[in-house]
């Protein structure tokens, strides 16, 4: 399939996704100095915080919002007010759209002068469902996705797998350090608020990336994983210093709209606000120099009735169609004399495209991510990400007995994945992991495919999702 454009950044002041439900953006940095986006759409006093993050050549918006499938009617765009703004709520909301904004992305667009959206659709996505039943959604670009910084400046390309990993726990420290703050204003009102927890939900390489956060955090006793009674504040300071998360004060306005307490006419997607973190995503504290201090390691005892001065933990994790097994992907005479020579083109030419992708089961799925500007790597992965596959998908299992026992760990995979197999999921369930105490496989029969959140029938996997986490309307 020839792509149909270049994948490219937002220009300046454009608008790239207008129906996206005004998410607030903020960027952190990864403990490589990258620059990370991280996109929130937040309730008031939340009862859980779900943090999910996409998969290989993808990023969070495309991944976790609404897609239309061809049978579905186009949507046109909203008009737009002159003078209007944004709403003045938390709560992820229908946005407005700045006149000369809007990037032209729609699968077949139709004829005339109207432009179009397809997909990144807040409204009747996975988010604005989770929103409605109280919970705060977040979504981190990875290194070298979206409109995250990438290593040596390129796409879809990784110095080591398991950065991915540590760029999870950098996302996972900054809600936490969200849900802190929000918590402390709305304890000001409300002496009985409790701190929410957070769910992990990463599909495909995401799947495999939270998957590999959890162990890494396990290995070092990171806080953000320690179990209710434990306090925080006799953690090991070896996980925290080794994934310190720096993050940046260039907290963006939601695209096209005005952020509570912020001067109208926000910034566009791509665009830095002025001066140090104001209000939207909660941070830490801004210093005068227009950086955000680290969170700092906190006192407390669990995420289950704890008070303003603790931090929210990690309490599950499901992994859709996790990448972690490699046999499909180096199937294929082609894909398999490159994995026999991986590791030393990693090194020689580490950005030049190596391992195809096979298509997905619709095809209109594979349009819509040739036609979206911000999905790298359409037709092959870089031979230095696909040497790092096939070595740290065994280094998964290897080291699964790192993440806690008292996490609740779940894996959803479709039999006719044509993508990943799901051997890998059933051999981590069944062999890996045996420790965990609450696992769970869930093995999707009939006309599935890779792309679980975006496929027809997703609502069975939603539904799946928040009865694990215990998500109830």
């Amino acid at each position: 399939m020839t792509r149909r454009q270049k994948p490219r950044q937002p220009y300046p002041g454009e608008v790239l996704y207008p129906l996206d439900g005004n998410p607030e953006k903020a960027t952190v940095a990864n403990r490589k100095g990258l620059k990370l986006t991280i996109y929130a759409w937040r309730v008031q006093q939340p009862k859980a915080a779900v943090l999910f993050i996409h998969g290989v050549q993808t990023h969070a918006r495309f991944e976790f919002l609404r897609h239309l499938s061809p049978d579905e009617p186009d949507l046109v765009m909203p008009a737009v007010t002159a003078g209007s703004t944004g709403a003045a709520s938390t709560v992820a909301t229908t946005p407005q759209i700045p006149a000369g904004g809007i990037a032209k992305e729609s699968e077949g667009s139709k004829q005339g002068g109207k432009q179009y959206l397809r997909w990144c659709i807040y409204e009747g996505s996975w988010i604005q469902q989770l929103n409605n039943a109280g919970c705060s959604v977040y979504a981190g670009d990875l290194e070298s996705f979206g409109l995250s910084e990438g290593w040596k400046g390129r796409r879809c390309s990784v110095e080591r797998l398991d950065d991915l990993g540590y760029d999870v726990v950098t996302f996972a420290e900054f809600v936490s350090g969200d849900l802190t703050k929000q918590s402390q204003s709305s304890s000001n009102h409300n002496d009985n608020h409790i701190l929410p927890p957070i769910c992990l939900v990463g599909i495909s390489m995401g799947g495999f990336s939270v998957i590999r956060a959890l162990e890494l955090m396990g290995e070092r006793k990171h806080w953000l994983l320690l179990p209710p009674g434990v306090p925080a504040g006799g953690a090991s300071g070896g996980a925290a210093d080794q994934v310190k998360t720096k993050m940046a004060a260039d907290v963006t306005a939601p695209e096209g709209s005005t952020r509570p307490g912020a001067a109208p006419g926000g910034a566009p997607e791509g665009a830095a606000a002025d001066g140090v973190a104001a209000d939207g995503i909660a941070t830490d504290g801004a210093a005068a120099n227009g950086t955000v201090a680290p969170h700092p390691t906190a006192d407390g005892v669990s995420c289950n009735g704890c008070v303003s001065s603790e931090s929210p933990r990690i309490v599950a994790c499901v992994a859709l169609a996790p990448m972690l097994a490699i046999e499909k992907a180096s199937s294929g005479s082609f894909n398999k004399a490159i994995a026999k020579v991986s590791g030393v083109l990693s090194k020689v030419t580490p950005h030049i495209g190596a391992v195809k992708v096979p298509p997905a089961r619709l095809r209109w799925v594979d349009v819509q991510k040739d036609e979206d500007p911000l999905v790298t790597c359409p037709l092959k992965i870089p031979c230095r990400m696909a040497a790092e596959v096939m070595a740290a998908v065994p280094r998964v299992h290897a080291e699964a007995k790192s993440i806690p026992s008292h996490l609740r760990l779940k894996i959803i995979h479709a039999r006719e994945d044509s993508i990943v197999e799901p051997q890998g999921s059933i051999r981590f369930i069944n062999e890996s992991a045996t420790h965990i105490t609450e696992r769970q496989l869930q093995i999707l029969e009939g006309h599935r495919g890779h792309y679980l959140v975006i496929e027809p029938g997703n609502e069975e996997v939603l539904n799946a999702i928040k009865e694990w986490f215990k998500i109830y309307e």
